[in-house]
């Protein structure tokens, strides 16, 4: 379907171009607009609600693409988890390799055996994309590049990223061998994962930096971050074969998405198509807060316990997003496994809280006890049948 409006949009300033087409979007199509209708130009291109991992608008998301630098966003969720795990930590010092120093493209020009922090060779790669830094910091977390690039492709198969094949940290291409391979939606996937490091985004919403006291400057690759409202991140990317990519997230009022685009002809074409779809979301979605996690929201009945329920609470936070036409108003239940028994240990998974509106399943999380309840005494859990015995005979 051709978009009425093409035409109008040409007449109206750069900066309002996505405005109106969002407004367009609610008042002819709803909040499921489609492809023609945002005008979105790059070949790929999906966008993702950050908490659910709901798809808000896709285009040809499951072709495998050479993601370029948007590589490094796999590097980064693997170097995050390596921190939270205690096997590294960003006082580590990293003394850099042969290998690390010969990397081409954007670089900090690291010597071979110069050494430096976890954290600055970070910074270099979350804002400036520095391929000599991803390396170093890949033979730090798994010993050479090769082992990390197995962890890469492990991680990516547990994510669900099942388009995605990596040969490197980096993103650049191989000369005449394999090349990295990911789709859209598996890029959004693993920068899904990423952001539950919400350290991540101190480096990747950073505008400018530097490290070795300003040699160099880190200009980060990724310009929304300073002139779009809400970004702070993730991964631009370029290589001649992957054309122009960028997997962007930015936050407002309590929603985060994640855009990625693939395949653009120019930088400034991702640009304007990740304004488009963030656009979009933003004027079309909400989030909606169901509850917290750790917080209590019933009981579950426990056999053979020294107490005969246990206070249960959602594993994480439950959230769920709604177009901004329908009403906030969800349905909740608790579905518990058949016989939960003692002992139960606090954290235990115990059933599912689940949330619906009409027919749809919003949401779906592990229902875990609030407390440990040890198993009855003996005693107890004779007292206890017989008082259950009699409520049976006389109710």
């Amino acid at each position: 379907m051709t978009c009425p409006i093409r035409r109008l949009v040409r007449t109206i300033p750069t900066r309002l171009v996505a405005l109106v087409f969002a407004f367009f979007c609610v008042a002819v199509y709803g909040p499921t607009c489609s492809a023609a209708a945002l005008n979105i130009s790059s070949p790929s291109a999906v966008l993702m609600e950050a908490h659910t991992g709901q798809i808000l608008f896709e285009k040809d998301i499951d072709t495998p693409r050479p993601p370029a630098s948007m590589t490094k966003i796999m590097t980064m969720l693997l170097v995050m988890e390596a921190l939270d795990r205690g096997q590294i930590s960003l006082d580590d010092i990293v003394a850099t390799s042969e290998h690390a120093a010969r990397m081409g493209g954007t670089q900090i020009w690291l010597a071979a055996g110069e050494e430096m922090s976890v954290e600055d060779l970070l910074k270099s790669v979350a804002i400036a994309s520095a391929n000599d830094a991803a390396v170093a910091l890949a033979e730090h977390v798994a010993g050479a590049a090769e082992a990390f690039v197995d962890l890469m492709n492990k991680r990516a198969a547990e994510l669900g990223a099942t388009n995605t094949t990596f040969v490197n940290p980096t993103g650049l291409p191989s000369d005449g061998g394999p090349q990295n391979l990911a789709s859209a939606r598996d890029i959004a996937l693993i920068s899904m994962e990423l952001l539950k490091h919400p350290k991540i985004l101190q480096y990747t919403s950073t505008w400018i930096d530097q490290v070795r006291g300003g040699n160099p400057v880190l200009n980060n690759t990724n310009r929304l971050v300073r002139y779009y409202d809400g970004c702070d991140g993730i991964k631009t990317g370029y290589i001649e074969d992957s054309k122009h990519c960028l997997a962007a997230t930015a936050m407002r009022d309590n929603l985060r998405l994640i855009s990625v685009v693939m395949g653009a002809d120019s930088s400034n074409e991702r640009y304007d198509d990740t304004r488009k779809l963030l656009d979009y979301g933003f004027a079309n979605y909400q989030a909606v807060p169901v509850a917290k996690a750790g917080q209590i929201i019933g009981e579950a009945e426990v056999s053979k316990g020294e107490y005969e329920t246990v206070s249960v609470a959602p594993s994480s936070d439950v959230t769920v997003v709604l177009p901004k036409s329908e009403s906030r108003d969800v349905e909740t239940k608790m579905v518990f496994d058949e016989r939960v028994v003692a002992p139960v240990a606090k954290g235990q998974v115990v059933g599912r809280f689940v949330v619906t509106k009409g027919e749809r399943v919003l949401a779906s999380m592990d229902l875990v006890a609030a407390q440990d309840v040890l198993r009855g005494s003996p005693i107890k859990l004779f007292f206890r049948s017989l008082r259950n015995l009699f409520g049976l005979l006389f109710r």
